[in-house]
């Protein structure tokens, strides 16, 4: 930690693959709500709410990684 904060280190980056798992892992479980649940018990508009959440936050994921992996060099 040393490297980090007291000699102004710069912490690495994740990798483009973290973002596009992740996000993909968040339009899975949107999914899974929806197919698990599908009455979403008494207050529908909760179980729509939840599942537009996971949706939005895999869909800017997989953004960032797509963005992430443009901008990374080939290595050869």
């Amino acid at each position: 930690m040393l490297r980090y904060g007291l000699l102004g280190g710069t912490r690495p980056r994740l990798p483009w693959e973290f973002f596009v798992t992740i996000g993909g892992a968040g339009l899975a479980a949107g999914g899974l709500f929806v197919a698990l649940f599908p009455f979403w018990s008494t207050y529908p508009v909760v179980g729509l709410i939840e599942t537009a959440a996971f949706g939005l936050a895999g869909t800017v994921l997989i953004a960032v990684g797509g963005v992430r992996r443009r901008r990374t060099p080939t290595r050869t």
